[in-house]
């Protein structure tokens, strides 16, 4: 193409390219908009998952023991009773 066969058709060629830059510039933005989008989708659906697992993950319950260890547990004896005394615990002249 020669500079004489564009010359006629050189306002048309500028209004296109404009067009084009335009549309293209308005596609970058909603592109974006999308991201920013999605981006907030994720965080959303990332508190959901923690809270799920906040909510059914076991937690130890509340004693002194060590992982592993089972807890300490207070002799077994009927209320109002009181334990047997060894005899290393009886006064003497009992």
């Amino acid at each position: 193409m020669s500079q004489e066969s564009v010359k006629p058709h050189a306002d048309a060629l500028r209004g296109a390219a404009q067009a084009r830059y335009e549309v293209i510039g308005a596609l970058r933005r909603e592109q974006q908009r999308l991201i920013d989008e999605a981006d907030r989708i994720q965080r959303a659906i990332d508190a959901l998952e923690k809270e799920y697992q906040d909510f059914t993950t076991p937690r130890p319950g509340p004693t002194d023991a060590s992982p592993g260890e089972a807890p300490a547990q207070a002799p077994s004896q009927p209320p109002g009773e009181t334990p047997a005394q060894t005899p290393a615990q009886i006064p003497a002249g009992q």
